[in-house]
């Protein structure tokens, strides 16, 4: 069976990031089968200010990171059900 989300939190309030074009935030993602995952999502120029504060040019690979325009719940939750949707081999993998 296919796992649906059927919400996500927030860790840290939404409302409490300053800069919604330069951040980044973990958010819970809560499936129907009662797993959850925490995903980083960020924005592209959070990750430019994380280069430039670590002196580095590129980000190592790490953690699963969903590239947003900017941190509003809305477009959060539209990148991660379609990243569900179209991803959702990696969730599985993750998951497991």
């Amino acid at each position: 069976m296919d796992k649906r989300i059927i919400g996500i939190s927030y860790p840290t309030p939404i409302e409490t990031v300053e800069d919604v074009y330069n951040d980044n935030i973990d958010v819970i993602v809560h499936f129907d089968d009662e797993t959850s995952i925490c995903v980083v999502v960020a924005t592209p120029d959070n990750l430019k200010w994380q280069m430039k504060n670590e002196d580095m040019r590129y980000l190592p690979a790490g953690e699963i990171q969903i590239i947003v325009s900017e941190l509003k719940d809305e477009i959060i939750k539209e990148a991660l059900i379609d990243y569900c949707d179209n991803y959702r081999d990696f969730f599985k993998k993750i998951i497991e």
